[in-house]
């Protein structure tokens, strides 16, 4: 059975890094969709239409995943991917801080695998299962290219989003971004990596992430050279391992969670990794063994202090050689401490 790790390859896109802001060329890709608009005096977390949509895609989806599962003939496996959300208001300024005005479009990613004759015989999979109902009707397969994006994982609750959306502008004004999001047509989007139901809210993880349109020119001449290497036209996702040059999604191979060029470097990465790790491994014996001699050096170096302490009103001056004694291996058992915490 062929297994499609799409959570690995596209790593970049669902699991950035929360400590930073990032530009990304994000590629055109096929998604399960349904649209609707949140209900006056409701937010996303109380509407019970949102989750009725959320339900109906993730029904879909899941069908699709085991259809393609359970075929006796060029099987293939692979993850339901998060939950996404595109979020507009049909009129003035998309304001993340009110939520009883937003539209939105709720996305599953499905790999390029999946026809439209396949999502229809899941759609009436679930019709057989569930019975047939308006929201199910509404579902589509289509493709959406978002393109030069802005992103950043938000951990926290939703209602901390506005503090994480002002790193992300102030991101766009120091790197020359326009913000497409609003009048110009580009649609607030977030995906949803944790489930609010089975996670506690400050450890939620939601990556938000907005559309964005060029870089004024001195911007674009400083980073002339830390594009893509390949695809001078594409802004890198990040680099390779063993050259270091900018790697955009069409050239880049996922290589034990870093990235490699795409036919050229993946041994020399899987073997820089694997060297890594080792170095890693015995670097951790080696702190265990430090550990090891800093009880042993402190326990004999407590016991000779003890004994020379307790002894040095019987055997006078002798008593203070066992101290001096007790005093090195305390030392020593210090020295091994702090020598081992450097290799954990």
């Amino acid at each position: 059975m062929k297994v499609l790790d799409l959570k690995k390859q596209f790593k970049h896109l669902y699991q950035p890094s929360a400590k930073k802001v990032e530009s990304i060329q994000v590629p055109e890709f096929q998604f399960a969709m349904i649209d609707g608009a949140i209900e006056k005096g409701f937010a996303p977390g109380t509407s019970p239409l949102f989750a009725e949509a959320t339900q109906a895609l993730y029904g879909l989806s899941y069908t699709l995943k085991f259809m393609l599962k359970k075929r006796k003939t060029n099987a293939i496996d692979y993850p339901v991917m998060a939950l996404e959300g595109l979020w507009w208001v049909e009129d003035g300024f998309f304001d993340i801080t009110i939520k009883d005005n937003w539209f939105y479009t709720l996305m599953i990613m499905q790999p390029d695998v999946i026809t439209s004759e396949m999502f229809e015989e899941a759609r009436e999979q679930v019709r057989k299962k569930k019975g047939d109902s308006d929201l199910l009707n509404k579902l589509r397969l289509a493709r959406f290219n978002e393109g030069l994006s802005v992103q950043t994982m938000h951990i926290g609750p939703y209602a901390t989003e506005p503090a994480t959306f002002d790193r992300m502008k102030e991101f766009m004004a120091e790197n020359g971004f326009k913000d497409r999001v609003g009048p110009a047509g580009g649609k607030h989007h977030e995906i949803y990596i944790s489930d609010p139901r089975k996670s506690a809210p400050d450890k939620m993880k939601t990556v938000l992430r907005h559309p964005v349109e060029g870089r004024n020119p001195e911007k674009k001449k400083e980073e002339k050279n830390m594009n893509c290497f390949y695809h001078p036209e594409n802004p890198p996702s990040d680099y390779c391992k063993h050259c270091q040059r900018g790697l955009c999604p069409e050239c880049a191979a996922v290589i034990d969670d870093v990235l490699a060029c795409l036919h050229r470097h993946e041994d020399d990465v899987h073997k820089q990794e694997q060297l890594i790790a080792r170095n890693l491994f015995q670097s951790k014996r080696v702190a265990s063994a430090y550990t090891r001699n800093a009880i042993f050096y402190g326990l004999v170096g407590a016991l000779f202090s003890w004994f020379g302490i307790i002894q040095y009103r019987f055997i006078g001056i002798q008593a203070v050689f066992f101290i001096l004694i007790g005093i090195f291996l305390l030392y020593a058992a210090s020295a091994n401490y702090f020598e081992g915490r450097k290799h954990k």
